[in-house]
């Protein structure tokens, strides 16, 4: 997975989370990369992210909500 689509993916998290935003869907119909799932799906595996439900959280120190 290019670190370019995981940034941008990682950057539009962060600004939906700043709207009070935190939609797996959501964030699907909004992006402009191609195949966002498997990136998501590689950011899960590689513990940057945590998705509960159809929340999705990045994830600090390896701990996702913990400082």
């Amino acid at each position: 997975m290019s670190e370019h689509v995981i940034d941008e993916l990682l950057e539009l998290i962060w600004t939906q989370k700043e709207d009070g935003k935190d939609s797996l869907t959501d964030l699907l119909k909004i992006t402009e990369e191609e195949n966002p799932e498997e990136a998501i799906k590689a950011m899960v595996r590689e513990g940057l992210i945590k998705i509960t439900g159809d929340s999705i959280n990045t994830v600090r120190n390896g701990y996702c909500g913990r400082r």
